[in-house]
């Protein structure tokens, strides 16, 4: 398993290598053809872990997530009455945040800020109570600015999943329609296994979140995926251990 952003598996078959030399010429037994098999279903889970799961879901856990920060001010009484508090009366704190403009960098600077693994970590709480009005400590937009400043982030839904695409492409697998949409070079892939199961296989995911994200899961699913394959292996070898005996005799 690799580390850092990688999401990757490398399947090491040194304990069966006597085995696979023994029986691969009399049996024609190819230990990389198991490998790339075993690396297909990982490589299938590791895609249906990586969220989100649906295009649906993925929109709404955008927009969930951005209006953790903002507050859309959708008519011109509000917009003024901010700007009053703000700049005449300067009686908000400054962890209130006034984008009148709605200008689009100040409120990705922001949203950027708050964001850790790819998702918004933030809580807000009320900071000002003031004519009978609760004030919290987010960037306070205009609603038009901010819908489309959450059309344009919900562009982005299945750039995780995508990461897994040139994995996909050399070991076989499937993406999600939305996910190919976002086909990007944010990940990776590699054979460099020979015929007797020496070498390694590798998929990387290098979308800069994703081991922050899918970290774990990764881990959980390549765990899953070498253990089958141990399984696998010990049965093939078993069977042929047999044969062999048979014909020995």
């Amino acid at each position: 398993m690799s580390n850092g952003t990688k999401g990757g598996l490398t399947v090491d078959v040194k304990g069966f290598k006597r085995w696979v030399e023994a029986f691969a010429k009399e049996y024609g037994f190819d230990a990389k053809d198991i490998m790339k098999d075993q690396m297909r279903l990982w490589q299938n889970q590791a895609v249906k872990v990586t969220p989100p799961p649906t295009f649906k879901k993925g929109r709404d856990a955008v927009k969930r997530d951005i209006n953790k920060l903002f507050v859309p001010l959708d008519k011109q009484q509000a917009l003024d009455f901010f700007e009053e508090q703000f700049f005449d009366n300067q009686l908000l704190p400054s962890s209130v945040l006034f984008n009148k403009e709605g200008n689009i960098n100040r409120m990705k600077g922001w949203h950027q800020s708050r964001r850790r693994g790819g998702k918004v970590r933030y809580k807000s709480s009320i900071v000002k109570r003031l004519a009978g009005v609760e004030f919290v400590n987010e960037m306070y937009v205009p609603k038009r600015k901010l819908n489309a400043y959450i059309r344009a982030r919900q562009k982005n839904v299945g750039l995780l999943k995508a990461g897994w695409g040139p994995g996909v492409d050399m070991f076989g697998g499937k993406l999600p329609a939305f996910a190919q949409k976002q086909r990007r070079r944010t990940g990776d892939a590699q054979d460099r296994m020979k015929r007797d199961g020496s070498g390694f296989l590798e998929s990387v995911n290098a979308v800069p979140w994703a081991s922050q994200r899918i970290g774990r899961a990764i881990e959980a699913t390549a765990a899953t995926r070498i253990r089958d394959l141990t399984t696998h292996l010990d049965k093939r070898v078993q069977t042929l251990a047999k044969k062999f005996e048979r014909r020995s005799v």
